[in-house]
């Protein structure tokens, strides 16, 4: 069961090594592994790893569909560390002026 178990921890890791060396990879047909891959990024997020990972998140080249659901993580992660506010409300300001006016979500 040891055996087994630690093969799961080296495939978990092998993902995420590869999802880490192509960060464009796209995403639009399973929401659930974006989700997971984003918010890893967000748990890293600090002052001082700040540009690497929000130049990361830019590189992945994100959709409409995409932005929505990193705007909800990243809404969520206010509301459950305010603490870290200020830290986001960079990563949304950075992202703004980062990406391309069309991968915004349009609004009625």
């Amino acid at each position: 069961q040891q055996m087994q178990q630690m093969q799961q921890y080296q495939d978990a890791d092998q993902q995420n090594f590869q999802m880490r060396k192509s960060p464009s990879l796209k995403f639009s047909n399973d929401a659930n592994s974006l989700k997971k891959y984003l918010n890893s990024i967000l748990n890293k997020l600090t002052p001082e790893n700040f540009d690497k990972l929000s130049a990361e998140i830019v590189s992945m080249n994100i959709q409409t569909n995409m932005l929505e659901i990193l705007v909800e993580l990243i809404f969520e992660k206010v509301l459950h560390q305010p603490f870290y506010s200020k830290l986001y409300a960079q990563l949304c300001s950075f992202l703004n002026s980062s990406l391309p006016s069309g991968n915004t979500p349009k609004t009625t």
